[in-house]
């Protein structure tokens, strides 16, 4: 499974986000998601794939976050 379909896969378990609005373009605003959601959700995605995100301002949507986290992964 890739790491888009991992975080859909926890939006939709976890937070019971409707599968139909998640996208990659998606942000967590569009997605309903409060700043308390937000937090736990980078928090569940930073134990998930072992990487620590920082600068939650440039994860501007669900594509760029994915791209940060394989960014993390390559570095480690």
């Amino acid at each position: 499974m890739n790491i888009y379909e991992q975080i859909k896969t926890i939006l939709i378990d976890n937070y019971g986000v409707d599968e139909d609005a998640i996208s990659p373009r998606a942000t967590f605003d569009s997605l309903q998601l409060d700043s308390l959601d937000t937090i736990e959700i980078i928090t569940d995605l930073e134990d998930e794939f072992e990487v620590e995100l920082d600068d939650l301002e440039e994860l501007s949507d669900l594509e760029s976050l994915c791209d940060k986290i394989e960014e993390l992964q390559e570095e480690a």
